[in-house]
């Protein structure tokens, strides 16, 4: 089964070999299908993980609260730490695509592939990116305001 996403003048093609009950807000950008020349198309593989990953021989490049990064053999490795101790999913940056793993108990939580995915890598080498913000409207144009979560922004 494989989810086409539109965004940011790319396709992010998501192969599963189960389906993903995907978040009323996903579908105003899942498609059915796309032209193989209108955008750049990355590939993202998902599958359920047997055991957590051992990175204990990698080079650690970040080390967050929930989120570590290490240097893989092909690129990164983003492993998700979202239920404590345990992994979450992670990714596994590849030369033919991104290689998702995710925790079976996690695997119909959508919002989870999103999170993995390194969106802002490959949203930058089209030239677009990733921006929290919140925004109003004013004379048929948009204000962002941007920041951390939390600070008001939408208020």
């Amino acid at each position: 089964m494989v989810y086409y996403f539109e965004f940011g003048n790319h396709i992010f093609a998501i192969h599963s070999d189960f389906e993903i009950p995907w978040y009323e807000w996903h579908t105003h950008f899942l498609e059915t299908s796309y032209d193989k020349n209108s955008f750049p198309v990355t590939h993202y593989y998902i599958q359920c993980y047997d055991s957590e990953p051992d990175v204990s021989q990698l080079i650690c490049l970040y080390h967050g609260k929930n989120q570590h990064i290490y240097q893989g053999s092909e690129g990164e490795i983003r492993v998700h730490y979202l239920l404590g101790e345990e992994v979450s999913i992670y990714c596994e940056e590849k030369k033919d695509g991104y290689y998702i793993f995710i925790n079976p108990v996690l695997k119909q939580e959508a919002y989870m592939y999103f999170v993995a995915m390194m969106l802002e890598k490959v949203l930058l080498e089209g030239s677009a990116l990733i921006l929290h913000s919140a925004y109003i409207e004013y004379e048929e144009q948009a204000i962002l305001f941007t920041g951390p979560s939390g600070i008001g922004k939408s208020t």
